[in-house]
């Protein structure tokens, strides 16, 4: 049996059950003009989350052996250690260390996080901390 054949079963399951969803989600392709303020902010936020975890996550996690949120309390203590839970990040600097890197954290160049996927990462950070900082109010 060839490795296509193999593997097409799995590839198939996987795409199948990626095509499902909540009926309330606006769709992948909607054009932000047709879509509410609130619709754009839960796609833009579900998109930078889903590339935070695919870039972020194994270094800036809480708990042990997740070097970025270790250094980060080396560098700054350990409330501000855990990304996903700073409240002071603004998106520009979230842009600037993806793509300059900072210390012991590599850049990340376009071909690797696109500039769209760094805008979605950028503006899930800040709804992150508007919503922190809305709570506190």
């Amino acid at each position: 049996m060839n490795r296509l054949a193999q593997v097409l079963p799995f590839v198939l399951a996987v795409a199948f059950v990626g095509c499902g969803g909540d009926s309330e989600s606006p769709p992948v392709d909607a054009k932000p003009e047709t879509m509410s303020t609130a619709a754009v902010a839960e796609q833009t936020n579900a998109a930078g989350a889903a590339v935070y975890v695919h870039y972020c996550a194994d270094c800036h996690d809480s708990g042990p052996g997740h070097p970025g949120t270790m250094r980060l309390e080396v560098r700054l203590g350990v409330d501000l250690s855990v990304l996903r839970e700073r409240t002071d990040v603004v998106p520009d600097y979230v842009k600037m260390v993806v793509r300059n890197g900072f210390q012991m954290m590599p850049a990340f160049r376009p071909t690797e996080i696109t500039d769209a996927e760094l805008e979605d990462l950028a503006s899930y950070v800040a709804l992150r901390r508007e919503s922190a900082t809305n709570e506190t109010q």
